[in-house]
């Protein structure tokens, strides 16, 4: 049986009729054309949606209609088993991927067989997102355990043996912030790359997970903070509940925290990295510091102790980081870095 080289997964939900057509539409214009394109629509209130989607007389459509509501993770598993490409490429149903996006993302992988998952820059209504940029292994696993720093996820295209040979896909658990628990389980055999071009349009309106999510108890935000203590256990770190929620919230940049938990977190979380050498130690550490120099702008609560606290902020690694931080920020730098990965 044919077997496409791309199967591009895309799982919809009450998708506003409008997205939905451009979202549809940018994958099934794509100059690249040998794909299979599964698109579930998870019970969606609105029958329109069904409609629409059988409406595109494309062989290239695989319609999956679910009878009841299984939510993304579920939706986005079964997929994965039914998939029958080489490669997995990701879509939201509310997004735009540019003409050469599936292009230039597949001829990038087979170029770079090293490269397991590759995302993009991205396009979105407040400026260009850059989701990371491409970095070190390191430095993306110590941002990893205050936020999610990886890679957009409709812009993801994976391989699909990669995933196989090392059983990875959506944790069950996570109804939300999937892609972050899968990236930080990919980081484990494979960094994440970025391609240095704008190939996907991300909208940010008010109907997204996350806008919705705001106040909910079963949020995304909810399932992030559940992915963070994670590996706080892995790193056998123990905080009081007053400790744990300022961890939290150095992440979200949330500094209604106590300047002095921060102090105690600081100092946990590089003691107890010094024993099970989970994260790079100066990786870890830059990443504290920063979060202290942000919050010390922001508040202005710098103290006359901070000075020798801190004092690593001063060290020549340190500063470094920095200026690393700042060309993560070039097209020119990812580029480069991109290139280099072969």
């Amino acid at each position: 049986m044919y077997k496409p080289l791309i199967s591009v997964i895309m799982s919809v939900y009450n998708t506003p009729i409008e997205y939905l057509r451009s979202s549809v539409e940018s994958i099934l214009n794509q100059t690249y054309r040998d794909f299979e394109f599964l698109i579930a629509d998870d019970a969606s209130d609105n029958v329109n949606v069904a409609e629409i989607i059988k409406s595109y007389h494309d062989d290239r459509i695989l319609f999956i209609q679910n009878k009841k509501n299984k939510g993304l993770t579920d939706n986005l598993n079964y997929m994965l088993e039914q998939s029958r490409g080489k490669y997995i490429a990701r879509m939201d149903a509310d997004d735009i991927s540019l003409p050469e996006r599936l292009e230039k993302q597949f001829n990038y992988m087979e170029n770079h067989p090293n490269v397991h998952v590759l995302g993009c820059f991205v396009k979105a209504d407040s400026g260009v997102h850059k989701f990371g940029g491409n970095m070190s292994r390191q430095m993306r696993k110590a941002k990893m355990l205050f936020y999610n720093a990886g890679i957009c996820h409709p812009s993801a295209m994976m391989r699909k043996a990669f995933l196989l040979e090392h059983d990875l896909s959506y944790d069950a658990a996570c109804k939300k912030a999937q892609d972050y628990d899968l990236w930080t389980r990919c980081m484990e055999w494979t960094d994440l790359m970025a391609y240095p071009e704008e190939l996907l349009y991300y909208r940010e309106h008010e109907g997204q997970i996350t806008r919705m999510d705001q106040g909910n108890a079963d949020s995304q935000k909810m399932y992030a903070r559940m992915i963070r203590k994670r590996f706080l256990k892995k790193m056998d770190v123990c905080l009081s509940d007053a400790e744990e929620e300022a961890f939290f919230k150095i992440g979200e940049k949330d500094y209604s925290y106590s300047i002095d938990k921060f102090d105690t977190i600081f100092k946990v979380l590089l003691d107890r990295n010094r024993e099970t050498r989970i994260y790079s130690q100066v990786s870890l550490k830059n990443e504290l510091c920063l979060y202290r120099i942000q919050r010390m702008m922001s508040m202005r609560d710098l103290r006359v102790k901070d000075i020798r606290m801190y004092s690593w902020v001063f060290s020549p690694m340190f500063l470094a980081s920095i200026i690393i931080r700042c060309l993560l920020c070039t097209k020119s730098y990812n580029k480069l870095r991109i290139e280099l990965k072969k």
